[in-house]
């Protein structure tokens, strides 16, 4: 394995017993127009209790990206708070509705897909495509497999792609 940075393309080699597969993937990362630097808590953007923040930064370029909420105990206890709120009601959901939220979430990722990718990409310091063309494709894919088998507890064996297996069991 070996990689290479052009201006702006990665090439990535990959060794096969005696051969070699490139991939050639572009590194320029889309401009983000908004990054959300407050906390998800029960539905809302809200910031932490303490007012405090704390800066994020592209480890690739080790330029700060923005500051962001910094949660502490009482953050935490919020959302603890909210969370067994919110599964007082979920955890009585069929599957039926359980299925359609989370194809509603793979549905909102696959929209925002590349704003989601250059957000990746500028935090973890990973190139674009990675986090476009494997890192989204696999969590939509995810969401999408459990979303198809919310309403099909059976205990039993599903098949899935590559070499893994998956027990569906109640």
């Amino acid at each position: 394995f070996c990689t290479l940075l052009t201006h702006n393309t990665l090439i990535i080699m990959l060794r096969f017993s005696s051969k070699f597969l490139a991939l050639t993937m572009p590194t320029k990362i889309p401009a983000v127009t908004h990054i959300q630097n407050k906390m998800l808590l029960n539905g809302n953007f809200v910031p932490s209790v303490s007012g405090k923040t704390f800066e994020t930064v592209n480890p690739a370029t080790e330029e700060i990206i923005t500051t962001v909420a910094e949660a502490d105990k009482a953050d935490v206890d919020l959302a603890v708070h909210a969370a067994r709120n919110a599964f007082r009601e979920y955890r009585f959901a069929d599957g039926a509705y359980r299925r359609n939220l989370l194809n509603k979430l793979a549905d909102l990722i696959s929209t925002h897909k590349e704003e989601l990718a250059a957000l990746e990409s500028l935090d973890s310091g990973k190139p674009y495509a990675v986090a476009l063309d494997v890192d989204l494709m696999l969590v939509e894919e995810c969401l999408r497999f459990y979303a198809g088998i919310a309403d099909k507890i059976y205990g039993e064996i599903a098949p899935t792609s590559g070499n893994t297996i998956t027990l569906i069991k109640r």
